[in-house]
């Protein structure tokens, strides 16, 4: 579904106050606890996201939406995490099924809450194929580690039909998840993921891993810059 200006300046928005970080520290910030003095809510300008998938690895998030920060991790309560497809968009990016969430009463599902400038809320939606209705955006509340509630946006595949992922698919998750310090306990089930064991070239898990080695050279040129 596509948005509308309506819809943007509705949803849930927060304010961060200013950070005493240096650049180098606010690199490192997915180690750090949250804490919720850190922002107010109903200040226009952000908005939370909750990434459960690919986008778990900051570099892909990164790649069209360059304001996102890492604010905590965090579970979503009564949602199982699925793979598959939209029924009636079969894409072989990645060549399986995606990420997706399903009511699941007792069940929950980790990931991580991004802080993002409202102005990427459209290039979001179009990472993730909204306006030609594959994943559909809305808005659910998460509970960080210290049992507090986040209201967040989140996504889900429309018409969704179940299908393996690929295990390049489900690396990309991991190294995401491990990255931004998913608990171990989660991660296990994140390795045991039933995949289709496809042994081909997967054209998006290799730009990824460049984007990661880019990122790590340009961390690299950055703290050599800050210790000279």
């Amino acid at each position: 579904m596509a948005s509308n200006a309506n819809e943007v300046a509705e949803g849930p928005v927060f304010e961060l106050k200013p950070s005493t970080e240096s650049d180098e520290a606010s690199e490192m910030s997915s180690s750090r606890q949250f804490n919720e003095d850190e922002f107010r809510p109903l200040r226009r300008g952000f908005f939370l996201y909750f990434s459960y998938g690919s986008n778990l690895l900051r570099e892909r998030l990164l790649i069209k939406n360059p304001s996102a920060t890492f604010l905590t991790i965090a579970k979503l309560e009564d949602y199982k995490l699925v793979f598959g497809q939209q029924k009636s968009w079969k894409s072989s990016v990645w060549k399986g099924g995606v990420a997706s969430i399903e009511y699941s009463p007792g069940d929950h599902v980790w990931g991580v809450v991004w802080k993002l400038s409202r102005r990427h809320l459209t290039t979001l939606d179009h990472q993730l194929g909204v306006h030609l209705h594959i994943y559909q955006r809305f808005d659910t509340t998460v509970t960080t580690q210290h049992d507090e509630g986040l209201p967040v946006y989140t996504y889900h595949i429309e018409r969704f039909i179940p299908m393996k992922p690929s295990p390049q698919y489900v690396d990309v998750i991991l190294m995401g998840a491990r990255n931004e310090g998913i608990p171990q306990d989660y991660l296990d089930s994140l390795a045991e993921v039933d995949h289709n064991r496809y042994q081909g070239n997967v054209r998006a898990y290799q730009e990824t891993l460049m984007l990661i080695k880019d990122w790590e050279e340009a961390r690299k040129k950055t703290r050599k810059c800050i210790v000279l």
